[in-house]
């Protein structure tokens, strides 16, 4: 097969490829993003249809009180008279309060005055259940829980289905004017949903809805059965998918008794699930008229750049294998790559003579390039297991329960907490722990298996460093800047409570001579030793302070970059041992190579690491040594 050939099959399997992963992102992750911002959307009008209902019903509950708790009612439904009833129960209470049933009750369930008036006529009307003859004691608007509550507080209120539509109710126990008893009886107002009340919140809510009963026959088999498992399910609103475009969006409001008793119906355009197709297929159509164009121009640009010089190579090359003729020669019209190969077969051609030479050298190189291919792969098989244990490690320590164990234990010390539901705590609390510890015993683990891969690395570039040494260009540092440098990078809230101090008479003019990103290190290790030092002595305030000055040894000009602070202190065996490798002050396990590679990073450099301390507790000063007007041997690099 030919690569003009190969290279089309090759590259529109990719973008065929591509535009089917394309394509599965957009309609299996994009596409149902839509539809939910759209169900969410949705459900959204319906809560504010629901909230706009109850809203009504909390008004007409505030109405009931007002008349329920006045000493002319309480005195009314006490000595039955005739000026009340003059005054308040007329037919402009019902039109100026919108209202359509009114009733006042006595303590024994006797209606003494009740109406209903229709919303249109205002002429009464009569519902069953608001028969005077059926009050009674038991009659759910007249039972009021009083426990733990103040008569202000007491009242029934929601929504009951009649045989003219659903009414809002509210009824509250009559009271004197400041909410006093002993109650007298009580107060029902209720306010038809008719089509101006649905109209008017409509308007409100700017959605557009029906109210239906919750056993109201539905068009299709399918919808009615969704709306049955609806109801049942207890949830306030969801969404029914009538179509392609209708999203059918359904509430439920419930009785004074809890039970549902009318169900809200709103049709809400599925605009944004369409308008996300339509910017899909948009999508998808101009991704692939562009995987296309760019197959074309590929195509063509390979077979002008790569395939036809290809192939004039390639008949030179066995034309040469025939004849064994070496004067032909390719022409070299181009500058890049292609042209590059042809002029260098045509001196290829010309040096054949030489090829025992190249071999031998190509030989050599090859042999280098296979030592280093072989450190590359010893490190990266003792990095793989690192790697795994890190991530392991990781990923467990990442499941901790922290914040549901303190949650069980402030629960635990509660004081009013049920003995069998401490003694269930107890246990989780017992578990949790057991499982923290059992965590932590794999954690260390882990960790010293981390640590062995390390050393393994270590001992690798060990057998290998002769390889590593190359010369690096001398570089003028500047001390103040290079510690601000340092100290910029150190994390604001670990360092808190450390106060550094920088000698305000270090001069900007002082340099060093050395290699800036190693002696930065150099000092980012030894303030952060220091830190950790401060830490571990529980001091307040911990001082890190910096100078440095000139002086001569040995004939040579040197700069000496203190650094001390008032940690915990070395005793006399730490300080002999200090930069030896292996060796940590630490009480905690270390891998003990930070000082030591420090001192021989300054050896390097023609300077040197010391440290100083007068005994635990009274902290560290450790200099850093290095050459200010002399060269540096290169050769310690």
């Amino acid at each position: 097969m030919r690569i003009k050939t190969k290279t089309i099959i090759l590259l529109t399997l990719m973008f065929t490829l591509y535009g089917a992963v394309n394509f599965c992102i957009q309609y299996f992750i994009m596409f149902p993003r839509f539809v939910s911002l759209e169900e969410g959307e949705a459900r959204k009008d319906m809560q504010r249809v629901i909230k706009a209902i109850k809203s009504e019903t909390g008004h007409l509950d505030s109405l009931c009180h007002d008349w329920a708790a006045w000493d002319d009612t309480y005195d009314y439904i006490t000595n039955v008279f005739r000026e009340y009833e003059e005054s308040n129960l007329q037919i402009s209470t019902f039109v100026d309060n919108n209202i359509n049933l009114l009733f006042l009750v006595n303590i024994e369930g006797r209606v003494i005055w009740g109406e209903i008036r229709d919303s249109e006529t205002k002429e009464p009307v009569r519902l069953d259940q608001f028969d005077p003859a059926n009050f009674g004691e038991n009659q759910p608007f007249l039972l009021f829980e009083f426990k733990g509550r103040s008569f202000a507080e007491v009242s029934n209120k929601g929504v009951i289905m009649t045989e003219r539509g659903p009414m809002l109710v509210s009824s509250r126990p009559i009271l004197k004017s400041g909410n006093e008893g002993p109650v007298r009886g009580a107060l029902l107002m209720g306010r038809f949903v008719d089509s101006n009340k649905i109209a008017e919140l409509i308007t409100q809510v700017n959605v557009a809805f029906n109210v239906l009963p919750v056993d109201c026959k539905i068009s299709t088999e399918q919808n009615e059965a969704w709306i049955k498992k609806f109801i049942a399910s207890g949830k306030e609103v969801d969404v029914f998918v009538k179509s392609k475009t209708i999203n059918l969006v359904y509430g439920v409001i419930n009785d004074i008794q809890g039970k549902p008793v009318i169900l809200l119906q709103a049709e809400i355009p599925r605009e944004i699930s369409q308008k996300g197709a339509e910017s899909i297929q948009y999508s998808l159509i101009m991704i692939l008229i562009a995987l296309f164009l760019v197959l074309v121009i590929v195509v063509l640009i390979l077979q002008k750049t790569i395939i036809n010089p290809t192939v004039l190579l390639t008949r030179l090359v066995l034309s040469i294998q025939k004849t064994a003729d070496l004067r032909n020669r390719l022409t070299v019209n181009r500058k890049d790559e292609i042209g590059m190969l042809q002029q260098e077969f045509n001196n290829l051609l010309e040096q054949l003579a030489l090829t025992r030479k190249r071999l031998l050298e190509q030989s050599y190189y090859s042999g280098m390039s296979e030592m280093v291919r072989g450190i590359l792969h010893n490190i990266r098989n003792s990095l793989n297991p690192v790697a795994a244990q890190l991530e392991l490690l990781s990923q467990k320590l990442s499941f901790s329960r922290r914040g549901k164990i303190q949650q069980a234990q402030d629960e635990f010390v509660r004081s009013d907490i049920d003995p069998q539901r401490k003694e269930e705590l107890a246990q989780y609390i017992l578990l949790s722990n057991q499982s923290m510890m059992d965590l932590l015993e794999k954690s260390k683990q882990k960790a010293d298996q981390i640590t062995l891969g390390i050393r393994l690395i270590e001992r690798i570039l060990d057998n290998h460093e002769k390889w590593a040494h190359q010369e690096q260009p001398v570089e003028i540092i500047k001390v103040k800047s290079l510690i601000e440098s340092s100290l910029s990078m150190l994390d604001k809230e670990k360092v808190k409570i450390i106060t550094f101090v920088l000698d305000p008479n270090m001069s900007e003019q002082i340099t060093v001579k050395g290699y800036e990103i190693l002696l930065k290190q150099v000092v980012d290790n030894i303030v952060l030793n220091a830190i950790e030092a401060i830490d571990r002595f529980n001091q307040k305030e911990g001082i890190i302070s910096f100078r440095s000055k000139t002086f001569d040894m040995e004939g040579k000009a040197m700069v000496d970059i203190e650094i001390s602070d008032n940690g915990d202190g070395l005793s006399a065996v730490a300080l002999e041992k200090i930069f030896k490798r292996g060796y940590s002050s630490k009480k905690q396990q270390a891998s003990g190579i930070g000082l030591h590679w420090c001192s021989n990073t300054l050896q390097s450099m023609n300077g040197k690491l010391t440290v100083e301390s007068n005994g635990v507790g009274q902290g560290c000063r450790f200099h850093l040594i290095l050459p200010e007007g002399c060269e540096m041997h290169k050769d310690n690099v």
